[in-house]
């Protein structure tokens, strides 16, 4: 249990004085379905809504479908694509549409090489995406995910955190007097801390604070999550105990 309340003194801390603290703080809402076509694919919906509180306004609303394939027990890669809506820019109220297509693979259940039963879970997702928008450069990203998720013993309550790393091609453009440079760098960093809990069989509820840097003018974010999830799949949910 001394796993749990740390992280959950963790997660309450964050949210008190890390969340208040920022400049731009930010709310996402959002909804996801699952559906499992058989052992192996499964289909995917998801949903959100990001507001900037700070304005009071919507920044970005999306519709993602996706597909999965569990190539084997460790292993898993996926493919979505996101369709958003999204400012013009800061100045109007005219908003635009932008594309995304994402391909990732996911190294899961890793804890299983070390323990027999464990109680947390570890996984690790490399992803890459390519974003359109009208009038903007072609976004190319590649992002690194660790995930970590902790089953609380005679409890229903679960606990959850990420890390991630987003490494921007072309993120930056260097003008010469020959030649325009283009630099690869970092360009977003996030830590996630979050508790989900089940509304039944199939369904999850989770609220959670993440806190993102941007790179390079090092501005910071905070985000109050939450969200819903449900499996439509016929097979029943279980614990890990």
């Amino acid at each position: 249990m001394k796993f749990s309340k740390a992280f959950t003194s963790l997660f309450l801390m964050m949210i008190s004085f890390v969340g208040f603290a920022q400049s731009d703080v930010r709310a996402w809402i959002g909804v996801d379905a699952k559906y499992d076509l058989n052992k192996r694919w499964s289909l995917g919906m998801e949903t959100q809504t990001r507001t900037d509180l700070k304005l009071g306004r919507l920044d970005n609303a999306y519709i993602s479908p996706n597909l999965s394939w569990k190539i084997h027990k460790h292993l898993e890669t996926g493919f979505s694509y996101r369709l958003s809506s999204v400012p013009y820019s800061k100045s109007t109220t005219n908003r635009v549409t932008s594309s995304r297509f994402s391909l990732d693979f996911t190294f899961r259940n890793i804890e299983e090489f070390f323990a027999k039963k464990p109680r947390l879970g570890v996984s690790l997702r490399l992803q890459g995406t390519r974003e359109y928008e009208a009038e903007k450069r072609t976004d190319n990203t590649l992002r690194l995910k660790l995930i970590l998720d902790y089953d609380l013993p005679n409890s229903k309550l679960d606990l959850f955190a990420s890390t991630e790393l987003f490494y921007r091609f072309q993120r930056d453009l260097v003008y010469t007097f020959s030649e325009v440079q283009s630099v690869d760098a970092i360009n977003k960093y996030r830590v996630k801390l979050g508790l989900s809990y089940p509304l039944g069989d199939h369904q999850d509820i989770k609220v959670y604070g993440l806190n993102q840097w941007r790179y390079p003018d090092g501005r910071s974010e905070f985000v109050i999550g939450l969200g819903y999830s449900c499996d439509f799949s016929s097979k029943k949910k279980s614990k890990k105990k």
